[in-house]
């Protein structure tokens, strides 16, 4: 029977036997996803890419882990205007690049490293799609790009308003992509809204036929488009509003020689309707008006009432909320005529 140090001599040499070949077979796994130590190309992260616009214009960041392996080198290609730029990511594989380019375009991204290069990140403007191989983004992909771009584009254009006539419906929809979204935009931001849209056009949607995808529609309601209505300077979607008709007072200013007068005169069908969608806003003011005809004319309306006529202009009222049509010189003559019609007539036409 061997001795208790012969055993525990045996067990010290299998113990050191095992270490040593597990050693040498020992094998180090190599990370998912990239890194071109381990041969495969680099990766971008399309989740932790963006663009940003701000006071030093637009920018396309990665945030900490953006770009696998860091240090790698960047292509950034604006796809409208084909202008390319070059960068390089962080050894924390973050970035951050300045742009020639608008909020409105597609900027395709690459990385670079070892001689490889990456897969294209595709970012918009509140949304980027990684291509799933070197044929590029597929048919949905494309899709929802184009419509999250659009879509981020018209709630920021611009809504500034003088007047009803200063705003407009408009949607979201583009050649690859349909809309469920309606928007009340100025002239102004519809014109910035088609900028997008042929921006989209020329990028996301270019190949998309082609490819031989299909524009499919969405399954929702057609987009509910309010009336466009301008409220205390910015374009609003109200409902369809009930005109209400009249008989009225109305103060006519009249030009002379001796100067202004005003006289009373009932005017027929006097039509107003309401301006605010969640219901009339408080107060009554003083409203001179210009009609088609070029009569100027001194009424009284409530904060969110219009007039419903053709060729129509008005004095600024509603405690500012709606603004002035008036050209200068009938700003001018209807300061006059209410100094008129507060001082020797009490606020009553003769």
């Amino acid at each position: 029977m061997p001795s208790h140090d012969a055993s525990w001599a045996r067990w010290a040499f299998l113990l050191a036997l095992a270490a040593s070949s597990a050693g040498c077979t020992s094998t180090r796994l190599a990370p998912q996803g990239g890194g071109t130590e381990t041969g495969n190309p680099p990766v971008i992260d399309g989740s932790l890419v963006a663009l940003v616009a701000d006071g030093d214009g637009l920018r396309v960041r990665g945030e900490r882990g953006a770009v696998s392996p860091g240090g790698s080198s960047l292509e950034v290609l604006v796809v409208s205007s084909g202008n390319s730029v070059q960068g390089r990511a962080n050894a924390d594989g973050s970035f951050d690049i300045s742009l020639d380019a608008s909020t409105f375009d597609t900027v395709e991204l690459r990385a670079v490293n070892a001689g490889q290069t990456s897969l294209a990140v595709h970012v918009v403007r509140g949304a980027a799609a990684a291509a799933q191989d070197e044929q590029g983004l597929t048919c949905d992909q494309r899709s929802q790009l184009a419509r999250t771009q659009l879509n981020a584009v018209a709630e920021a254009v611009d809504l500034s308003c003088m007047n009803d006539l200063d705003c407009t419906n408009a949607d979201s929809a583009s050649s690859c992509a349909d809309s469920c979204d309606a928007y009340v935009v100025s002239l102004t931001g519809e014109s910035q809204l088609a900028g997008a849209r042929e921006a989209v056009q020329a990028g996301l949607c270019a190949e998309y036929e082609a490819d031989g995808c299909q524009r499919l529609a969405l399954p929702c309601a057609p987009p509910q488009l309010g009336v466009p209505r301008c409220f205390a300077g910015s374009c609003r979607a109200a409902p369809a509003r009930t005109i209400s008709c009249q008989t009225r007072s109305v103060c006519v200013v009249s030009e002379g020689a001796g100067g202004l007068t005003l006289s009373s005169r009932e005017v027929d069908d006097f039509c107003t309707g309401e301006l605010l969608p969640e219901g009339p806003s408080a107060g009554v003011y003083s409203v001179c008006l210009v009609n088609a005809q070029g009569e100027t004319l001194l009424t009284t309306l409530g904060g969110s009432q219009s007039v419903e006529a053709q060729g129509l202009t008005h004095s600024g009222y509603g405690g500012g909320n709606i603004q002035s049509t008036l050209d200068a010189d009938h700003e001018q003559l209807c300061a006059e005529a209410r100094l008129l019609q507060a001082g020797a007539f009490s606020g009553q036409c003769d």
